[in-house]
């Protein structure tokens, strides 16, 4: 570990970690409650007429092309953002860190939204009785779920991330 690293790791507090996490949770949450939202309305409405599934079909090629380009995108923005505490002493690092973080996580939840709204749109429309295979559009929730919790940070999981992606980056 250099130095830069431990002047880091020393000057973080719970008070810098505490609001990273709590913006995690809230949008993990945001897209548990959703998904849930569309559960239930799944299971207690039940369809008018039965539409078209072609919408339903192209909106669910655009999410997995979307998901698919987010969870390529989202290591090299991360990879940026986290080169830019660079550009501020180890001790007021934390503020890019922080909003590589976020930034990491609310890319990666677009796609979990959008697939909730397909689901939801399907449900609605009466598309998922019919061909329940659309249900995977829920999928990149499972995704973003998971790995936004791992990517939950401490201190010495940052410690690390600063090891590897900023300390390069100092000079």
């Amino acid at each position: 570990m250099n130095k830069n690293t431990e002047l880091f790791q020393n000057a973080l507090r719970p008070s810098d970690i505490h609001p990273l996490k709590t913006v995690l949770y809230a949008l993990i949450m945001g897209v548990a409650l959703f998904y849930s939202v569309v559960g239930f309305l799944y299971s207690n409405t039940p369809p008018t007429t039965t539409e078209d599934a072609s919408l339903i079909r192209l909106l669910s090629y655009v999410h997995i092309f979307l998901f698919g380009f987010t969870w390529f995108i989202r290591p090299v923005l991360f990879s940026k953002l986290m080169a830019q505490a660079a550009a501020v002493s180890p001790e007021s690092a934390i503020a890019p860190i922080r909003t590589a973080f976020i930034a990491r996580a609310a890319i990666s939840e677009f796609p979990a939204l959008l697939g909730g709204v397909i689901c939801l749109l399907a449900a609605i429309g009466g598309v998922l009785e019919e061909h329940p295979v659309y249900w995977l559009n829920m999928l990149s929730g499972f995704v973003f779920i998971w790995a936004t919790f791992q990517e939950i940070p401490d201190e010495f999981r940052l410690a690390t991330l600063y090891q590897e992606y900023v300390a390069p980056h100092r000079g």
